[in-house]
């Protein structure tokens, strides 16, 4: 639903049928890799926004939240993907990594770890509960970083180089489930 005095979506009505899908990139923009997922949804909202029209639905969201404010931006959708800067230490700098909700590593959400919020999964855990129209398939893109508490708007050269990768995979896998869904 769009706000036009705004220029902003808000969230469908729990009531309404669900929207096919939300691409949220998720970060701070002005902590150097950390930026990484608005980064890589502002590429793929440009490019898939000027594909042919057969494609499905698709609402793009740059968000710097998580927990229960996240969980509240993927009400009334089917499927979310959730793109985010991740440090392990285990990968080279800019890897992709790909997780399914329920294998998404506890550290990865550590920033919304405290006691005025709660972790993506559990928040989602909590929104089932009380009956919230959630996706039926939450993805998290992860992209392996290591400058995510620095101030700057700068990516690191490996995790600026992992865009373009990250790009096509995505725009593949929303075309991928589109025909899915077709047949």
């Amino acid at each position: 639903m769009q706000s036009p005095e705004l220029g902003w979506n808000l969230p469908p009505s729990p009531n309404s049928t669900p929207r096919p899908w939300i691409v949220i990139g998720l970060g701070n923009p002005l902590l150097g890799d950390d930026g990484v997922g608005w980064r890589i949804v502002e590429q793929v909202a440009q490019h898939y926004r000027a594909s042919p029209d057969n494609l499905p639905q698709v609402d793009f969201e740059c968000l710097s939240l998580g927990g229960l404010s996240l969980m509240e931006r993927l009400v009334g959708y089917r499927k979310a993907l959730v793109i985010d800067s991740i440090v392990t230490g285990k990968h080279p700098e800019g890897a992709l990594l790909w997780f399914n909700l329920e294998d998404l590593p506890t550290f990865a959400s550590t920033y919304t770890r405290s006691t005025h919020d709660t972790t993506l999964p559990e928040a989602i855990q909590i929104g089932k509960m009380m009956g919230a129209p959630l996706p039926e398939s939450i993805t998290i893109l992860a992209v392996e970083a290591r400058r995510v508490y620095e101030f700057s708007e700068e990516l690191s050269p490996a995790v600026a180089a992992a865009i373009p990768r990250a790009e096509k995979m995505i725009l593949d896998l929303i075309a991928e489930e589109a025909a899915h869904d077709l047949a």
